[in-house]
């Protein structure tokens, strides 16, 4: 490769340390498949809410001469330090590449993109190694999903219906949120899916798939979960009532599933889910990835319950700002 990334006998403790992933260009994240909304203006690898992503890197030397078009990325510290990231070149009558990232321990910790991307590329875009696709009849596909989370949203959906913001053409995933109270019991802001909602419900059925979103109360789950208020038992507890109400009205087993404000525990949540029944949620770790078998703190959450990553547009959870 022309890299040294064994540096402890010159750098010392430096020789490893933190920075950002900036891609040469728009053209190097597209070839990489890095989705566009993973990507800041600046070029930078980001997430969901914390926009740049800063990675562990070694602090590598150049062994030889590397022709700039060869790297496609490069590593830059908080000292402005800058290092190969990316590097992808001729060897022979093949190809190597090295990746400044250690891409089996962000897998294992819920960061799945940066293996996944930079490995299919190699295999299948570079060594062109004969494999499957992965999906249905060889098409992509894109889950729309709609967050219902308190009673503001009344007035709301017969307007989306109206607007064809809601379009009968098309499937969609519909998480709700189906207590009486939002922030904090007995405030009257929730959905209210078996109450007062009902009918704002019914409305939703002919317009996809109606999911689990959390447990009966949007910002009082999440908040508990966050301060850890609610042990598994509770956190199951509430979760299979929001399930079970909105099973009475939709008459079909609830099988999807997402986290309110996006808290989301594992692996104990993913338990939770697994024993209630369900099987896939809404995921904003491996952001940007495919549906995956997700792994945390070095082990796979579930074998039977699909996290669904969801796509960001830097710091947004959406396509569209």
């Amino acid at each position: 490769m022309g890299v040294n990334y064994i540096t402890f006998a010159t750098h010392g403790e430096r020789a490893y340390g933190i920075g950002y992933i900036k891609f040469n260009s728009r053209r190097a994240s597209d070839f990489f498949q890095v989705p566009p909304g993973k990507i800041t203006g600046s070029i930078l690898l980001s997430g969901y809410t914390y926009g740049k992503l800063s990675y562990p890197i070694a602090r590598t030397e150049f062994l030889e001469s590397i022709h700039q078009e060869d790297i496609f990325a490069e590593v830059i510290t908080a000292e402005e330090d800058k290092y190969p990231a990316i590097v992808l070149k001729r060897y022979g009558r093949g190809n190597i590449l090295y990746v400044n990232l250690p891409l089996g321990y962000l897998k294992a910790y819920s960061d799945d993109l940066p293996l996944r991307a930079f490995m299919r590329t190699f295999l299948f875009r570079v060594a062109k190694i004969p494999h499957l696709v992965n999906t249905n009849q060889g098409k992509g596909g894109l889950v729309i999903n709609w967050h219902i989370d308190s009673n503001a949203e009344w007035a709301e959906i017969p307007a989306a219906i109206k607007n064809s913001v809601l379009n009968h053409n098309l499937h969609y995933s519909i998480h709700i949120t189906a207590g009486d109270f939002r922030d904090e019991k007995g405030d009257g802001l929730g959905f209210d899916a078996c109450g007062k909602g009902k009918d704002s419900v019914r409305l939703f059925l002919p317009f996809g798939t109606i999911g689990s979103h959390g447990g009966w109360a949007h910002n009082w789950f999440s908040n508990n979960l966050e301060k850890g208020n609610l042990p598994a038992n509770d956190l199951e507890l509430y979760i299979n009532k929001n399930k079970t109400c909105l099973e009475s009205i939709t008459g079909y087993p609830l099988l999807e599933y997402s986290a309110p404000n996006a808290v989301h525990p594992q692996p104990t949540a993913t338990e939770s889910l697994a024993t209630l029944g369900f099987t896939c949620y809404y995921y904003t770790g491996d952001s940007g990835s495919g549906p995956n078998r997700t792994f945390f703190a070095g082990k796979m959450v579930s074998a039977h319950v699909i996290a669904f990553p969801m796509l960001s547009l830097e710091r947004s959870a959406s396509l569209l700002k």
